[in-house]
């Protein structure tokens, strides 16, 4: 909240919250940040000089309740041509949403040392349908606010990391990363930045190869509230409703996830239960087979941050990992 006063100077201020002094708060500006729903209410400060005081108009605080996706990532190993690191998301409502977009390799190595590669120089594309909307290769150091006002890890300067900003409408997008190199780690993320009322983050959706023994990491962060979502990790599924594009031989032959807040997991599934096949329907989720050896999984998550760990039993193979909003 800002304040604005015309008189003889100097002048003092006081802001209020539903006519009580806040503490510590005489400044022209009253920030808030988290807000809280505590902290909702109706807003005035009291300007005052040598000739007396005077007290603005009252401006009301309010906090949309609605649960919602903040944030999306996938952390998985990304290559060249056909193993392109992509991820897809779905924006739902109306009006318009703001998203930054990052497309992560060199900063991994100081998040997580054990990783063995990483893409040394992503670059991001963002498509809607097949349309290129927006492309990055190093990223903008005007940039690093936004990483703060959404909470993100900074990004070193003049690294080779990829970071964009764009206001999208309603619909389905794709963000490729794209590396020039040998298959290493990489990871796209997707962040609400203007938390517009009217639109939120509905879907992600990753197509990618799990190697044996080895773990695609898949993030989101909700805000306000708990509510149910639906995740999946398919292989089998693929070659039943896409036997053009992928083959019984090259899927993931038995998937697996599980859900960690934190450390602590919250849930797996290994074989999905057939029970959820109106949750799929619900959600436009293609169908999988009675007995296949999909996995799916249905569970409801609390505010913060969470990752599924998608895996597989037996070989490797190209699986998509999905997470919906459910009913």
């Amino acid at each position: 909240f800002t304040a604005s006063a015309t008189g003889s100077e100097p002048f003092s201020y006081q802001w209020k919250r539903n006519g009580t002094d806040i503490a510590g708060e005489t400044g022209s500006t009253l920030t808030l940040s988290d807000v809280r729903p505590d902290q909702t209410g109706s807003y005035s400060v009291v300007v005052s000089n040598s000739a007396g005081s005077v007290t603005s108009n009252p401006a009301a605080l309010t906090l949309d309740p609605t649960p919602r996706l903040i944030n999306l990532s996938v952390r998985a190993l990304a290559g060249g041509g056909d193993s392109t690191l992509i991820l897809g998301f779905y924006i739902a409502g109306t009006g318009s949403k703001t998203v930054l977009v990052r497309g992560v390799g060199p900063k991994l190595l100081d998040l997580d040392p054990s990783i063995p590669t990483v893409v040394p120089d992503p670059s991001l594309t963002l498509y809607s349908r097949n349309d290129p909307v927006a492309h990055n290769d190093d990223w903008d150091s005007a940039l690093a606010p936004d990483f703060d006002h959404v909470g993100a890890f900074q990004l070193d300067p003049g690294s080779k990391d990829a970071a964009l900003v764009k206001t999208l409408e309603p619909g389905a997008y794709t963000v490729h990363l794209v590396n020039s190199h040998a298959a290493a780690e990489g990871l796209i993320e997707i962040y609400d930045l203007s938390r517009d009322l009217g639109t939120r983050l509905v879907n992600l959706s990753c197509r990618t190869h799990i190697d044996a023994g080895k773990t695609v990491i898949v993030g989101t962060y909700l805000l306000n509230a708990s509510r149910a979502i639906l995740v999946r990790n398919s292989g089998p599924a693929l070659s039943f409703n896409f036997p053009d594009f992928v083959s019984p031989e090259a899927v993931l032959p038995d998937p697996k996830l599980v859900l960690f807040t934190g450390q602590t997991p919250i849930g797996e599934n290994d074989d999905w239960d057939s029970a959820l096949a109106p949750v799929f329907m619900a959600v436009g989720a293609f169908p999988f087979e009675p007995s296949s050896r999909d996995a799916a999984i249905r569970i409801e998550l609390t505010q913060g941050g969470h990752t599924i760990h998608a895996t597989g039993n037996g070989p490797g193979g190209v699986a998509l990992v999905e997470l919906y909003e459910s009913p």
